[in-house]
């Protein structure tokens, strides 16, 4: 996973650059040395779209190119030394003094800056441009470093008045698009006002390696185990995929002897047929709820039969429009005379009558005591 994020994000010039390393990488890579060698693979397929952005975009002042690896920098300032003078800033096989490149990079005669990671921090200029993201990083923290150089609020009138841009450079259907997308939603999370249209972040979305899980929940409500199988993702990137589709409304879950089975939110009907059981409320069964507001807080729980409950929360859904999810205590009488005590939480909004339905119908089913937690 991690040889493909680096050659969709940065070009087959840092795999080759790793094979050649005495590291378990290299060993695992062993095997595909005379395709990672090929000529036929350009060293850094990313370029075009670069010389693209530069031409597009003639009249720059200053631009700023952020490439992780020191092998694939050097190898772009090397072939935009047509432009005008280019100088790598960062981490470098030059050995540079920090204070001189800095020098250079604020010399009027300088129009390009490639820095690698490691000059991220170090890179103040306000006066540049144009800045281009040629590796995309799902780092909250390195994604407001870099915009800072270049959106930083200016106290000239003169430096705000220019227009400034900001391009990036993806690999689409790739998890170099997945890095872009997590960047994104990452800052905006921490407060950072980043001026990119919701719509355009949406339609990026929708060609991530996720959309895997959208098409693969289509008429077919699956469990966590059968996505991570089908779909071929580590468990904790198929588990994070799953909490965004759930946080935008995208998909609903409910509690089976599988565990929590995910099915999209426009096909709630596919659950009711595939797990009847679990979606036929009884008589037997009590429920406390209690409510996620708007707001993120806790509201007031509500107990008793299945109708008193729902009444309740059809009143709070017309009023705020959307409950954000709903924490459920179900007490089962078993066969055997036994209560048994399950404990379920619903993380998703329930902006519909359907949505509260499908919970409420699932944590009054008596077949909650055989859940799978």
């Amino acid at each position: 996973m991690m040889a493909i994020r680096w050659y969709v994000r940065d070009g087959v010039l840092a795999l080759r650059e790793s094979v050649n390393k005495p590291t378990y990488l290299a060993e695992l890579l062993r095997p595909f040395r005379n395709k990672i060698f090929s000529a036929k693979i350009r060293p850094a397929h990313k370029l075009n779209s670069l010389l693209r952005i530069i031409r597009d975009h003639e009249g720059f002042n200053k631009a700023i190119v952020f490439i992780d690896r020191v092998i694939v920098a050097e190898y772009v300032a090397e072939k935009l030394s047509h432009v005008g003078t280019v100088i790598l800033c960062g981490k470098t096989r030059l050995r540079e003094d920090v204070r001189e490149v800095l020098r250079k990079a604020r010399s009027k005669e300088t129009r390009i800056i490639v820095s690698t990671s490691a000059g991220e921090e170090g890179i103040d200029l306000p006066e540049a441009d144009l800045l281009i993201v040629w590796s995309n990083v799902a780092s909250t923290l390195r994604f407001i470093q870099r915009h800072g150089r270049i959106l930083r609020a200016l106290a000239k009138e003169e430096a705000k008045r220019k227009l400034k841009f900001v391009t990036y450079i993806i690999t689409p259907d790739t998890p170099d698009i997945d890095s872009f997308v997590d960047s994104i939603e990452m800052a905006r999370k921490a407060g950072v006002d980043i001026p990119i249209d919701p719509e355009v972040v949406e339609v990026l979305w929708k060609r991530t390696t996720r959309s895997k899980i959208v098409a693969l929940l289509e008429g077919r409500p699956s469990p966590l185990e059968w996505i991570i199988e089908a779909t071929g993702m580590p468990k904790n990137i198929a588990l994070r995929n799953l909490r965004r589709l759930l946080e935008h409304g995208d998909a609903v879950y409910i509690y089976t002897h599988l565990g929590k089975v995910y099915a999209l939110s426009e096909e709630i009907e596919f659950l009711y047929q595939e797990f009847p059981e679990y979606l036929t409320p009884s008589s037997n069964v009590e429920v406390k709820a209690r409510p996620i507001m708007p707001s993120g807080v806790l509201g007031r729980s509500v107990s008793g039969s299945y109708w008193k409950v729902y009444e309740r929360m059809v009143k709070l859904l017309k009023k705020y429009g959307v409950i954000r999810g709903v924490q459920v205590s179900s007490i089962v009488k078993l066969k055997t005379g036994v209560l048994k005590l399950v404990n379920l939480k619903y993380s998703f909004p329930i902006d519909s009558e359907e949505k509260l339905k499908l919970v409420l119908d699932n944590a009054f089913s008596e077949t909650i005591a055989n859940i799978k937690p």
